[in-house]
């Protein structure tokens, strides 16, 4: 649930970015989706690896 929550903020995101105008500022937030989108990826991981883990336990 966390990760389809994520994806769908950085769609919607996505999809403003269009709109912007400000080709820089448009290209920054770009260059920051990626980044973020690169650490919900990480962070998805981790939680499975903690919660298997733990089932393991």
């Amino acid at each position: 649930m966390f990760e389809a929550s994520a994806q769908s903020a950085l769609l919607t995101i996505e999809i403003n970015l269009e709109a912007l105008k400000d080709e820089a500022l448009r290209e920054r937030y770009a260059d920051r989706l990626a980044v973020l989108a690169a650490e919900i990826g990480e962070l998805k991981e981790s939680i499975l690896e903690a919660t298997r883990r733990r089932m393991g336990e």
